[in-house]
């Protein structure tokens, strides 16, 4: 059953394609645009993709439609493919604020600080935004640039006052710069909510900053404190910096990992946890999953069981067992030889 709002859609559309029809690139182009932006405000971003698509297919030049797209491969997140809209964006809408932004903040997700902070001033030579500000301090945090980076992250928060992902990049940085009771403060501000009390979190935030600032267990209690009431980015900010801490700290690499939604990274983050601790039964647990997610079924099942030596009650290994072997019985049904490593057979549920 359509709802009432996609008569505008429909209408767009046909639109859309009159205009195509009568081979006017630029004005369909601009068009399709507005199809996508309608969809992205209705929260159709598959819809989105297809209708920025054609408008670029159209439009080289729709700087708007690259940007958009963008930000849809942000919210995925798949932030190597969004570098590389929002670069297109930058050379094809240089004049544009969000742009130069944007570009910015997916080279610091991505690590890239040089970059980042290149992005960031170009920005920030057109207008000094909340957004810009805020990235190029956590950006100087990364670089060593403590006091520099306080500023610029304080002048964000002068410019939005209430917004808490600024609070808590601030209060960030003020702990990474070792100024505890002010960074306790921010952090504490960014959790406060009218609708639930935050007593118990303020309190949890209090006791992970008072670990100190050079240690590991600090920011790895801080990221679990933002992932228990559902703050994703902040939690997979400082675990970031737990794993710059300490690089070695195989827990680190791996709490991250279980963040990560951007494939890349993640992968990169449980590659590192397994090098690091390769015994370690959640780690190794991880690392099954990415076997049988890639299709490699009897590695993952080989994973699985060496995750049951280490730790016999370990049930997320025991459920991935049981999952398996359910799969290869099937498999051995149709004639297949699962057990006897057929490992790049991928068994598609959907299909039976």
């Amino acid at each position: 059953m359509s709802c009432p709002d996609d008569s505008d859609s429909i209408t767009l559309l046909q639109t859309a394609q009159e205009l195509e029809n009568n081979r006017k690139k630029i004005d369909a182009s601009s068009a399709y645009l507005e199809l996508a932006l309608w969809c992205i405000n209705n929260n159709q971003l598959d819809k989105a993709k297809l209708h920025l698509k054609k408008s670029i297919q159209l439009n080289r030049n729709k700087g708007e439609a690259w940007f958009q797209l963008g930000l849809i491969e942000m919210k995925n997140p798949c932030y190597h493919r969004a570098k590389e809209l929002f670069k297109k964006a930058v050379r094809t809408r240089p004049k544009i604020v969000e742009h130069h932004v944007e570009y910015g903040v997916v080279n610091y997700m991505l690590r890239e600080w040089e970059q980042a902070v290149t992005s960031l001033l170009a920005s920030m030579n057109l207008q000094r935004t909340p957004r810009s500000l805020q990235y190029i301090g956590l950006t100087f945090l990364e670089l060593g640039a403590q006091s520099a980076a306080i500023e610029y992250l304080r002048e964000a928060l002068s410019l939005s006052e209430e917004n808490q992902e600024i609070m808590f990049s601030f209060g960030c940085g003020l702990f990474r710069a070792g100024l505890i009771p002010e960074a306790l403060a921010q952090l504490q501000r960014s959790v406060e909510d009218p609708k639930h009390q935050r007593i118990k979190v303020k309190k949890r935030i209090r006791d992970a900053l008072d670990i100190g600032n050079d240690r590991v267990e600090s920011w790895m209690c801080l990221g679990n404190i933002f992932d228990s009431i559902d703050r994703r980015w902040e939690a997979i900010i400082v675990l970031e910096v737990a794993t710059r801490v300490d690089s070695r700290h195989a827990r680190a690499w791996y709490e991250l990992s279980e963040l990560h939604l951007d494939y890349e990274q993640y992968d990169d983050a449980r590659t590192q946890a397994w090098m690091l601790d390769p015994k370690d039964p959640d780690i190794l647990c991880s690392n099954g999953i990415g076997f049988y997610e890639s299709g490699l079924k009897k590695y993952a099942l080989d994973t699985f069981e060496e995750v049951l030596c280490l730790n016999p009650d370990h049930g997320e290994a025991q459920y991935w067992i049981d999952k398996i072997e359910e799969e290869f019985e099937e498999l051995e049904k149709m004639g297949h030889c699962p057990w006897l490593g057929e490992y790049g057979y991928y068994y598609d549920e959907d299909r039976w």
